[in-house]
């Protein structure tokens, strides 16, 4: 029986899948197929939702790096933090990110992922 989801519930769906498989087989090493075999979906919803492997990548990345940016925020935000407090945290941050995700740092060539987004937010922030 086919069961009908709302596009946006769907596309995270996607997108949760995809970064799960990344994570436990590198980006470069999972393909289309392996995601719509793990959500028991045909590719063809994948490319639906996705034009292509690469746009998907960008997705997982933009997603991984948006719950980053909230919680560096929330750092930087933080009035109880002196600066070197806030930097120390982002940077831990940093760095547990990438002992959790060590697929965010084996990205494709053309997306840079995590390295250049916590080295543009500290810039702003070292700024700010």
């Amino acid at each position: 029986m086919r069961i009908t989801k709302e596009p946006e519930v769907r596309k995270k769906e996607i997108i949760d899948v995809a970064m799960a498989l990344f994570e436990e087989n590198g980006i470069m090493k999972t393909s289309m197929n392996d995601i719509a075999k793990k959500m028991d979906v045909a590719k063809g919803l994948l490319y639906y939702y996705f034009k292509s492997k690469d746009e998907l990548i960008s997705e997982v990345i933009e997603s991984f790096t948006k719950e980053l940016d909230e919680q560096i925020l929330g750092i930087r935000d933080n009035q109880d933090l002196s600066f070197y407090e806030k930097i120390s945290a982002i940077i831990a941050l940093f760095f547990t990110a990438i002992a959790d995700h060590p697929a965010m740092m084996d990205v494709a060539p053309g997306y840079p992922g995590i390295f250049d987004f916590v080295k543009t937010k500290l810039s702003g922030i070292a700024i700010y």
